[in-house]
This record gives structure tokens, C-alpha cells and sequence, in this order.
């Protein structure tokens, strides 16, 4: 059999080499199949079309150019046929692909989907991961059996978030504060905090000047409860820690209680300092309740400075 030779443009595309197929195309861009041999008839039509439909072939002004434009959808591919001199006694053939990408790799479709659209799917798949039909239905099985897993346990999963979150509007400053001193403290709205609820919080302190063998002592309180302590560190300008801890609410009311786990890290020693507190006192029952980062200097001295970066906490229910 003679072969034919064609040519595909694809509009806003770069050119390909001649009798070469497509597997760059685009979604809703006009495509030009052009016979580019000999011959007196030149007829282009589909073979198949995964998914369909098939788009319309229409023949220019030109007899060796045909177009169609595919629908405005990824994972298209196109099987073509060319044949030039049909009636002749000898016709000239060629078979070429024009495919559309997936925009997502994967297959998209749910559990219960239309067998003919599954078949497609399948067939595409196979196409793409240079694998037999086979070997893509049995992926497609597996993936229907994992999909119809999940919708059996849907009514199981719980999204939560938190009811309550406070983040520090602007850094906070101290400076040679030899006494232990509140940086900044955040009123924590206890609505809807309950028994077994959580807080959830982060503090970073940078020191910004520092005279030579003075030392600084971040602490952090719960209403009037010392939740972490980091001890005396000789900072020097630029170093910072961050401190984070989670508190749980234990029982509510003015005599409530609490469990708290904190950690902070010392860059000086390079190492983290633990903290826990076992049935804590915080009254519950006002509208909110203060949780404070404080800091102590040895020496009241204008060249020690530390400044409070960030500071956030969160309210979660049980």
C-alpha cells in the first residue's frame, strides 16, 4: 500500500514535522489536517473519537485542507483517516492521532459512571501510560472499589476548626525590664470552649540589642498560671526563640482546671526546654481568660532589648 503524507496545524501552535501525529493539542483550538502528497481527491475522517462525539470535519477551499475544532474538553483523542485517489486504482492511506492532554493525570469519573464512558476512559488511560487496555481497566477497578470505600465512610469524617483565634496586632517591645514583665498577653474568648477542648498557641521573641553578659528570661502564663518557663539565656542581637503549647481545658468553672504541655527552643544552648503543668488553676467563667508572654532581664540596662514577633492562639473543641 502507497502511503499518503499529511501535515497537522494547530492554531496558536508550533509546527511538527510532516506525517508525524499530535499528542499536544488543545482544547477548542482549530485544527487543520492537509494532505501534502500527490493525487486528485484528498478525504480525511474519523475512525474514533475517545470520548466522544466526534467534532465536524469540514473540507476547505482548498481540497487537500480539512478542519474541525475539538470541544472545549482535556483527554480528547482523535483517530484519522487519510486516503488520497480513493477511486483510483491505487489509493494512497495513512493513519494519524491527534490528541488532547489530560489536564489532571488520572481518571476522572465516578462510581456508577456509564460503561461506554468508562471504556473511554480506559482506552485513553492505556493511550497515556503506554500500557495494554488490560492492565488500565484493571487500574480503573481498583481505583471504583477505593472511591465506593470512601463513600461508605463519608458520614464518619468530622471537619473541625476552631471556634476562637486571637493574633497579636503588632510587635511588642521591652527594654532592660529587670522586673518580669508582661511583652503582650491575649484575651482568649472562651465561647464555646468546653471540658476537653483545647488551646492551641505559638509565641517567637527576637532579641534586638543586648549588652554584653546580661541575660533574658521568656516566660509564658495562663490567667496567673507559669505554663513554660525557658530559663536565663544570654541572647546575643538577632537570636530568637519560639515557643509553642497546647492546653487542655480539664473541667470548667471558677475553680477549672487544666493540663498544659510547652516547648521552646534556646539558641544559645541549641537545645529545647520542656514544660508541663498538671491540673492548673483557670476560672472559665468570664468571657476570657489572658494568656501572657513575659520577659525578665538581669540588668536594667537601655541596651537590652527584646521584642515580641508573633503571638496567636486558638480555641478548639474536644
Amino acid at each position: 500500500m502507497t502511503i499518503a503524507a499529511y501535515r497537522i496545524s494547530v492554531e496558536d501552535q508550533a509546527a511538527v514535522a510532516d506525517s508525524t501525529s499530535r499528542a499536544d493539542g488543545v482544547p477548542s483550538k482549530e485544527v487543520t489536517l492537509r494532505s501534502i502528497g500527490a493525487g486528485t481527491t484528498h478525504e480525511f475522517s474519523f475512525s474514533g473519537v475517545y470520548p466522544g462525539p466526534a467534532p465536524t470535519l469540514t473540507q476547505g477551499e482548498d481540497p487537500r485542507d480539512w478542519t474541525f475544532t475539538p470541544s472545549a474538553a482535556y483527554g480528547q483523542s482523535f483517530d484519522i483517516d487519510l486516503v488520497v485517489d480513493r477511486l483510483t486504482g491505487d489509493p494512497k492511506r495513512a493513519s494519524l492521532t491527534y490528541r488532547i492532554p489530560s489536564e489532571v493525570k488520572g481518571l476522572l469519573f465516578p462510581v456508577g459512571s456509564d460503561p461506554s464512558t468508562v471504556a473511554a476512559q480506559v482506552a485513553l488511560a492505556a493511550v497515556e501510560a503506554d500500557v495494554s487496555v488490560d492492565e488500565a481497566a484493571a487500574d480503573v477497578s481498583e481505583l471504583q472499589d477505593a472511591v465506593a470505600a470512601l463513600e461508605e465512610t463519608a458520614d464518619a469524617l468530622v471537619l473541625t476548626a476552631p471556634v476562637a483565634r486571637v493574633t497579636m496586632p503588632a510587635d511588642s517591645t521591652l527594654t532592660g525590664a529587670q522586673a518580669d514583665t508582661e511583652t503582650e498577653h491575649a484575651a482568649l474568648a472562651l465561647t464555646g470552649l468546653v471540658a476537653r477542648g483545647t488551646i492551641r498557641w505559638l509565641a517567637r521573641v527576637v532579641c534586638t540589642g543586648q549588652n554584653a553578659a546580661d541575660t533574658w528570661r521568656p516566660r509564658v502564663y495562663l490567667d496567673e498560671e507559669l505554663i513554660a518557663d525557658l530559663g536565663t539565656i544570654a541572647f546575643t542581637p538577632g537570636q530568637e526563640s519560639t515557643i509553642e503549647g497546647e492546653i487542655q481545658i480539664r473541667t470548667l468553672g471558677a475553680s477549672g482546671t487544666f493540663d498544659s504541655s510547652t516547648e521552646g527552643d534556646n539558641p544559645v544552648t541549641g537545645e529545647d526546654e520542656r514544660d508541663s503543668v498538671v491540673d492548673g488553676a483557670v476560672d472559665t467563667t468570664g468571657p476570657s481568660v489572658p494568656l501572657s508572654v513575659t520577659n525578665e532581664c538581669s540588668t536594667n540596662n537601655a541596651d537590652n532589648i527584646i521584642t515580641l514577633r508573633d503571638f496567636s492562639a486558638e480555641v478548639w473543641p474536644a
